[in-house]
């Protein structure tokens, strides 16, 4: 007797559409990303004063 060999599972089929519709909204995701990015205002650093506060007068 010959031994049956299991059927090898079928890999799932994508359709075009499916792949065109996710690389567009991954493409979109990655456009807003960078461009909501280019809004964001760059981290402040604090810039140290010339004169040292301990220098500074005090108000009257």
């Amino acid at each position: 007797m010959k031994e049956e060999t299991p059927p090898e599972p079928e890999k799932p089929i994508i359709s075009r559409k499916r792949k065109i519709i996710v690389l567009i909204f991954v493409i979109g995701f990655w456009i807003f990303f960078y461009w909501y990015k280019s809004f964001q205002p760059p981290p402040q650093t604090e810039i140290p004063s010339e004169t040292p506060k301990e220098a500074r007068p005090a108000n009257p």
